[in-house]
């Protein structure tokens, strides 16, 4: 997962901007924009506004702390 993450990242498919309007919430069957794959309706996810460019992301709960990680270069796991 987070080797797909950094190649979005790399390719530009995934943002790298501060994100506003953070939800955590449960998923609603749409595929999630760092691993592709849908988030089904008892899993967890993040969804937001990149102020970058205002796009609206929605990603699993562990795809959103990688991509986190890995568009901000830190080593550690968002608390």
């Amino acid at each position: 997962m987070r080797w797909l993450i950094q190649r979005r990242l790399e390719d530009g498919r995934l943002p790298r901007g501060p994100i506003t309007e953070l939800q955590d919430s449960l998923g609603n069957g749409q595929p999630c924009d760092g691993c592709g794959t849908n988030i089904a309706k008892e899993q967890k996810s993040v969804s937001g506004i990149v102020m970058e460019d205002w796009r609206s992301i929605q990603l699993h709960r562990d795809c959103f702390e990688a991509w986190d990680v890995e568009r901000s270069g830190r080593q550690g796991l968002r608390e």
